[in-house]
């Protein structure tokens, strides 16, 4: 038939040589010869005239952003108020962070310490470590000494030092970064940061030491260990306000002879009251020789990679200590080795993420117990449920626990012992409609809950409703499915996301009596920012036919990061009343023909309707035709604005800029599935969306080439064996073997890939 299957492993073989390769084979036709052209045709050789930006932070009174921007010469970090004013720039930074009325860069080891209203900066070396205090008005460092000790230093954000501690060992910050502990000389000391540098000494035996130091919730305790011969000994617990230690050593048969206190895997927590405090112990660590052999044993639940991996999670346990009356007790063992606490500390819930393996399906479940810290016996809650930090956590007040099972949300109680349904009232599906994979399908996500833990904030497709624990009562925030526009909070500005504790999570508080934007998408690809103020009502503040993402609000002021196909990646901001941009790059653009993209609409099973992006040649010319490259991964039409910088490296080995400037369409078709028919949907999808586009006439039907990494490299060599439309076919790691491929051991999680087969 004349055709030519090119597949390409990319664990083998080198992009550029495919690329070539596949250039050759359609041979392609650039557009040439106009008679002095306006515009300029991109070629490799000006790939490196490209350079990516991203925005990073904005300053707390809204009035400065700082950006990275990132050649091939390198990275620099750049500072601009929001006017466009002025702009300071940090050649070769690679991370920064505001303070109040000052900015660090900071790269390898060098930070300069950026006064905003003087300009002035200040050069520091042999920084290992910086931050800001709570009110961002002092810096503190921790240096590298000529004479290779470490120091603790506090100083102004105009560049002075004002405290220094030598011979420094350790440190932390409490939460709200308002004092800090050092180790230093022997002594354990707590420093306010208040501008008094009021200094309290909480332990100075030189004759021992300490470490491991944490912070209660409040700041209004210290909890550490004293070591003795390099190994913890000893936990105390230092009270701010009685200035009182109390110590807790560990009684005859508490730990097991191989068993030793130990903070790696499970630091010290303290509860708010002060009453409970949580520790680690675990199998005093024994050094083992280099395997030259591994033996697996079939009967194992995991595989042996995977259990070296997470052995440490597996055989720490968690105790507690109570300072006030001195008991102690254990909270998890053998059968339920993962644990973690609800909000208030009251329970711990405990859990064997093992106790249906091996199983096959991609997700594990497991069941939760849960039991009054110290106190009676666990008690089962729920069976059967995904082990997900996003599947079972606790309120982040009080000590309800909430979890995800059969498409609904429900809050269990552990005073009252009772389920309450969330979800059942609601009039649509909080888990994805669209799901066409075979497993349970993923719910929309819960995003918080109100201040003192009352009400659930989840989203159902468009919008977001709130929900009363208690009675259930639901309330929709927003009206997004009148008009298909999907409302998310903005997780990033309100710092929602979950808070791991121990083996589990709690959810974070969303304050909805404070101004917040809200991010919005749109199913006909629009995207943007929403602003809601305190009293709940909501207008729009940018939302058009681009990307809009990455928003940031401080004071009033909002920046974020707009895109296009056409359109470089740029920063815009919000202050004032006006929208303007604040930074670009890649401004040489204008001086090349581009592409630009069309959302393609085509007919597949039973009617349904899907949709595909098409790039168009940079430089078309209509009435021409043009070859096509088609690329294949499930749904792909979210890139309808997405921006794709020119080059010859991608992480998949494709990079559609490299085609569009060549010469080529490219298109992205959406794929969804019928279960057990993975392979001929592909087909269905991508054939019926290719002849979408040849019926334009602006493709050769006898120039369009077929592509896919991963999945989408097992699709193309379906695909390619079920019709001839395609001239040439590359695909990048994708499962021929099918029989080798079902004993696979990914190499991400350390599990059996065997899943997808007997999906």
């Amino acid at each position: 038939m004349g055709r030519l299957f090119f597949l390409y492993d990319t664990f083998r073989k080198g992009a550029t040589v495919v690329g070539v390769a596949f250039y050759l084979w359609l041979v392609s036709c650039p557009v040439t010869g106009q008679v002095n052209p306006p515009l300029k045709q991109l070629t490799e050789a000006d790939y490196g005239l490209w350079g990516s930006l991203r925005l990073m932070e904005m300053d707390r009174h809204g009035k400065w952003v700082s950006y990275l921007t990132s050649y091939r010469a390198g990275d620099s970090l750049h500072v601009k108020d929001v006017t466009g004013e002025k702009t300071y720039h940090f050649p070769g930074g690679q991370y920064g962070n505001f303070g109040d009325g000052a900015y660090v860069s900071y790269n390898n080891g060098i930070l300069d310490l950026l006064d905003l209203a003087t300009g002035k900066v200040t050069i520091h070396e042999n920084v290992a470590y910086f931050d800001f205090s709570g009110d961002g008005k002092l810096l503190i460092l921790a240096t590298g000494e000529t004479d290779g000790s470490k120091a603790l230093k506090i100083m102004s954000i105009d560049g002075k030092i004002l405290r220094s501690y030598l011979g420094m060992n350790g440190y932390t910050f409490d939460k709200a970064k308002n004092q800090v502990a050092a180790y230093t000389h022997g002594n354990l000391l707590i420093v306010s940061l208040d501008g008094k540098f009021t200094q309290t000494t909480v332990y100075d035996d030189p004759g021992r030491t300490v470490a491991n130091f944490v912070f209660s919730p409040k700041g209004d305790a210290l909890a550490y260990h004293v070591l003795r011969e390099g190994k913890p000994q000893s936990i105390c617990l230092y009270e701010k306000t009685s200035r009182k230690t109390r110590t807790f050593t560990s009684p005859p048969g508490f730990l097991d002879q191989d068993q030793q206190l130990s903070s790696a895997v499970y630091p010290f927590r303290i509860s708010d009251d002060l009453k409970k405090v949580f520790f680690g112990y675990a199998k005093t660590a024994e050094p083992k020789p280099a395997e030259e052999l591994q033996i697996w044993n079939a009967a194992d639940k995991v595989l042996y990679p995977k259990r070296l991996k997470t052995q440490g999670w597996y055989d720490t346990r968690l105790g507690l200590w109570s300072p006030v009356d001195g008991t102690h007790a254990k909270l998890n063992g053998a059968d339920r080795p993962l644990v973690f606490t609800t909000a208030d500390s009251r329970f711990a819930i405990t859990y064997d993420p093992l106790v249906n393996e091996p199983q096959y399906t991609e997700f594990s479940t497991t069941d939760y117990y849960i039991q009054e810290v110290g106190k009676g016996k666990p008690e089962l809650v729920v069976t059967d449920v995904t082990v997900s930090t996003f599947d079972f956590f606790a309120v982040p007040s009080g000590n309800r626990v909430c979890y995800f099972k059969g498409g609904h949300y429900y809050v269990y109680d552990p005073v009252a012992k009772k389920h309450r349904n969330l979800t059942e009232g609601l009039p649509f599906p909080v888990y994805n409609e669209q799901n066409d994979m075979p497993h349970n399908p993923d719910q929309y996500g819960l995003a918080g809950f109100s201040v003192g833990g009352k009400e659930a904030l989840l989203y159902d497709r468009y919008d977001i409703w709130k929900i009363n624990l208690d009675n259930g009562m639901a309330t929709r925030l927003t009206q997004g499915r009148e008009t298909a526009i999907s409302f998310r909070f903005n997780q990033r500005v309100l710092a929602v996301d979950m808070e791991y504790f121990y083996n589990g999570g709690i959810a974070e508080t969303i304050d909805l009596s404070r101004d917040m934007i809200l991010q919005a998408t749109g199913d006909d690809g629009t995207s943007g920012f929403y602003w809601r103020s305190k009293n709940g009502e909501i207008t729009k503040l940018a939302h058009r036919e681009n990307m809009i993402d990455d928003g940031k609000l401080a004071n009033g002021t909002v920046v974020y990061m707009e895109q296009a196909a056409d359109v470089s990646p740029r920063i815009r901001v919000v202050h004032n009343g006006k929208d303007i941009v604040l930074a670009e790059n890649n401004k040489q653009q204008k001086n090349y023909e581009w592409t630009r993209t069309e959302r393609i609409s085509y007919t597949v099973r039973n009617g349904g309707k899907l949709s595909g992006t098409l790039y168009y040649p940079a430089g078309y010319i209509a009435g021409k035709k043009y070859p096509m490259l088609v690329h294949v991964y499930s749904r792909q039409s979210d890139v309808l604005h997405k921006y794709v910088w020119p080059g010859l490296y991608a992480d998949d080995g494709y990079n559609q800029g490299t085609y569009v400037h060549n010469g080529y369409f490219v298109l992205h078709p959406d794929i969804t599935y019928e279960i057990g028919k993975t392979g001929q949907s592909a087909v269905e999808c991508t054939v019926a969306a290719t002849q979408a586009v040849i019926a334009t006439g602006m493709v050769d039907p006898k120039r369009i080439g077929l592509t896919g990494h991963s999945f989408g490299g097992y699709e193309t060599y379906f695909i390619i064996g079920q019709t001839d439309i395609f001239a040439a076919a590359m695909a990048g790691c994708g499962a021929t073997d099918l029989r080798s491929f079902y004993l696979n051991m990914n190499w991400q999680t350390h599990k059996p890939d065997l899943w997808r087969m007997e999906a």
